[in-house]
């Protein structure tokens, strides 16, 4: 890719971080990266209820290598902390063989800690399915660890008014940042994930603040539409200087 980028006009990628990362891999300049974030349906999500048990949700893949393992071990501290006896854990995506495996080794330890009715891993994904999950939800996280070029999932929460707990890297403070819908947190054990989380579990009013700012962030910067008419912003200026 490096040898032949002399051939583009330009490129494009979700995030500043992302650009800054490409540009070093590719020898390019700022100037031939523009950045324009990934765009959802925003239409359907309805604004979180948060009138349930303190509930922390898990929207990717259903892998360990994801973050999943290190969210199980957050809740289960969590959950044996006075006054968060009613946690709950709820996690969906789309689980490869493998994974079903790995699922089914973290149900097992939940259910040795007698936890096992408290936390759900779900497969179903279509688009009503996952408005539905988020709709429950306290706060969300999936905590890879290594980040990635943006966080489709982040954008999700914000849509139905859910803050979100991430860890620093990637793209994910950067979002963070520019929403205000949730936190970032140092450090790469359950015990940081769960000290992150806490606050936001303990207090709704909290929760509700952080989720009503990544709302309004999603429905004004994160719409397919809004996507659609950068990307023809980009395509016209690139045309008239190419």
């Amino acid at each position: 890719i490096r040898e032949r980028s002399s051939d583009c006009d330009g490129f494009v990628t979700p995030s500043n971080y992302y650009r800054g990362k490409m540009c070093q891999r590719l020898g390019l300049s700022a100037d031939a990266v523009d950045v324009v974030p990934v765009g959802i349906e925003l239409e359907g999500y309805m604004q979180a209820a948060f009138d349930g048990p303190p509930t922390i949700g898990f929207l990717s893949k259903l892998t360990p290598s994801l973050g999943l393992a290190l969210l199980v071990d957050a809740f289960m501290l969590l959950k044996r902390k006075p006054g968060l006896e009613t946690l709950q854990l709820r996690a969906t995506g789309g689980p490869t063989r493998g994974d079903k495996r790995a699922v089914a080794r973290l149900q097992r330890r939940l259910a040795r800690a007698g936890m096992a009715d408290d936390a759900r891993f779900l497969t179903a994904l279509e688009r009503a399915d996952r408005i539905g999950f988020l709709k429950d939800l306290t706060v969300m996280s999936v905590p890879m660890l290594d980040g990635e070029a943006f966080g489709t999932f982040m954008v999700e929460a914000w849509a139905a008014g859910v803050p979100v707990v991430q860890p620093r890297a990637g793209a994910f403070p950067e979002l963070v940042k520019q929403t205000g819908g949730g936190v970032v947190y140092d450090g790469d054990s359950p015990e940081s994930l769960a000290d992150a989380l806490e606050p936001i579990l303990r207090d709704q009013e909290h929760a509700r603040q952080l989720g009503a700012r990544g709302r309004e962030a999603a429905l004004r910067e994160f719409g397919v539409e809004t996507m659609a008419k950068r990307m023809v912003e980009v395509w016209s200026r690139r045309k008239a200087e190419s």
